[in-house]
């Protein structure tokens, strides 16, 4: 039994530690910055959450601004913007963890939720250009 709440203290310590924001998104305290994986999952996440279309040009890249190219082809950039703010109310993290971190790329896997989803699961691959990190996918889990 002891061991048992040790091991749960430990994880939970050490998940505290992991240095990824968890809850509700807020803004970062450099924005927008691309200097470094965990700061572009930040800058990406308050992009989503306030529908700022010109950083999430900037923050994704391959098949996320393939996406992202077409939804502007088709709308304006302000119902485009609307549209990730209003799939983003309450946009919260509920957990994240990288599961690859390396100088020139990283994979994520985050639990996220918000007004309009409970739960949602996804891997997000980042890679390192010279001009700084981006976020070239994600895909759903659950």
């Amino acid at each position: 039994m002891i061991r048992a709440a040790l091991a749960t203290l430990l994880v939970l310590a050490l998940g505290a530690c992991s240095g990824l924001p968890r809850g509700p998104v807020t803004k970062p305290e450099h924005y927008p910055d691309r200097g470094a994986a965990d700061a572009t999952w930040a800058t990406f996440l308050w992009a989503w959450h306030t529908g700022d279309v010109e950083t999430l040009l900037l923050t994704t890249a391959w098949r996320m601004r393939d996406r992202l190219d077409a939804e502007l082809a088709r709308n304006p950039p302000d119902a485009v913007s609307e549209w990730y703010r209003a799939d983003a109310q309450q946009l919260t993290v509920l957990d994240a963890e990288w599961r690859t971190l390396g100088d020139e790329h990283a994979y994520l896997h985050a639990v996220l939720s918000s007004e309009t989803t409970e739960r949602l699961e996804l891997d997000f691959a980042f890679v390192r250009r010279f001009d700084g990190w981006v976020i070239t996918e994600e895909r759903p889990i659950r």
